[in-house]
């Protein structure tokens, strides 16, 4: 009888580091993985992480009025009315990492 607690106890002890060892990897890979950028959104010239990363202008390739990642846009070409809008109350955000015009 006590050579079957044994055994057991034994099971338990392996099923728990077994359990502990899984968990701590998953942590492990999560913390590698959980703060890159994937190639998706890196080429998506829409994509942001805060409103610093969003700009309002000439889009680069081709030339047309744009509200996006900055680095798709000229910021030295404007288009005023396009990006502050008629009433000036536009401005550009960043909402759920995508570049976007709000009204302030």
């Amino acid at each position: 009888m006590n050579d079957n607690n044994d055994k057991m106890a034994n099971k338990i002890l392996v099923l728990i580091a077994l359990i502990f060892a899984i968990s701590i990897i998953s942590i492990i890979l999560f913390m590698k993985t959980g703060d890159k950028l994937s190639e998706r959104d890196i080429s998506n010239e829409k994509f942001c992480i805060s409103d610093d990363d969003c700009s309002c202008g000439v889009k680069i390739d081709t030339g047309e009025c744009f509200v996006g990642n900055k680095n798709f846009v000229n910021p030295d070409v404007q288009c005023p009315d396009f990006c502050t809008g008629v009433h000036g109350k536009f401005k550009t955000k960043c909402i759920n990492n995508e570049c976007k015009l709000v009204m302030s």
